[in-house]
């Protein structure tokens, strides 16, 4: 096991506890007020597709076989170990908050607060790809084939993670405030995002390109991520320090016109 590899678990285990924190948070305040449902349902779908597809990588003869077939010089699929554990682990971590978004607490939630029609119209852009290199395979048009349904998998699940804290920008400027996520949770994003940048970093110079685990985020990742770390910060440090949430309540804005009548 490489540093960089070593700081990149690290960073995924930072991760782990902070999601730990935030279902405890959630618990303890018994409310979801602020919390975008859709950074919740991208991170549980991307790191779903990306587990699944490891699993895929891992285990399946067949992927394997058309890899090794592909790509004949370099025939071994890199994969870190480590990495699929963890993220089993939060996947399981992601449900938890997404039951107790839809479940335990939902009477808490803002009018804001919802699985928003233009995330439903993301994901089904997304699923109509994946139904459309799913039908050249099934049909086999343009030599598709098992894996290549599985990149694409792969690919889905990358975009979803680049893309992940877009909807929590967005919920902090429609309320004008940083209120949900608990107290600790962007300094241990940051700490995870910084160690996970050096890892990957250090990852290039430990071993060849083709032997970079393919259950490692990138550059694209990791560049845009900066910026909406950035932007989150700045959310939180300057432009709403202090702020007070004014978005009212899903459900009392239902019984509003009742109570009136």
């Amino acid at each position: 096991m490489t540093p960089g590899s070593l700081l990149i678990l690290g960073s995924v285990f930072i991760e782990i506890i902070n999601q730990i924190q935030q279902i405890r948070h959630n618990k303890v305040k018994k409310s979801i007020y602020g919390i975008s449902f859709d950074y919740y349902i991208a991170n549980f779908i991307s790191t779903g597709l990306i587990l699944l597809t490891s699993y895929s990588y891992r285990f399946s003869s067949i992927i394997s076989q058309q890899y090794k077939n592909r790509y004949p010089v370099h025939s071994i699929i890199p994969l870190n170990s480590g990495i699929i554990v963890e993220y089993s682990v939060l996947v399981i971590l992601y449900f938890a908050i997404i039951w107790q978004l839809y479940i335990v607490y939902p009477t808490t939630k803002n009018i804001n607060q919802c699985f928003s029609g233009l995330h439903k119209l993301f994901l089904t852009f997304l699923f109509l790809l994946f139904c459309y290199v799913y039908k050249l395979y099934w049909y086999k048009q343009e030599t598709i084939v098992g894996i290549d349904v599985i990149d694409s998998l792969w690919f889905i699940g990358q975009v979803l993670s680049i893309m992940k804290y877009c909807p929590q920008l967005m919920m902090n400027w429609f309320d004008d405030c940083c209120i949900g996520l608990h107290d600790n949770w962007l300094h241990l994003q940051l700490v995870s995002y910084i160690l996970y940048l050096i890892g990957y970093w250090l990852v290039q110079g430990e071993v060849a390109w083709y032997d970079i685990p393919i259950n490692y985020m990138g550059w694209t990742y990791l560049c845009f991520n900066c910026i909406t770390m950035i932007i989150l910060s700045l959310q939180q440090f300057k432009w709403y320090k202090g702020h007070r949430p004014k978005l009212e309540l899903y459900y009392s804005a239902i019984d509003t016109p009742e109570e009136s009548v």
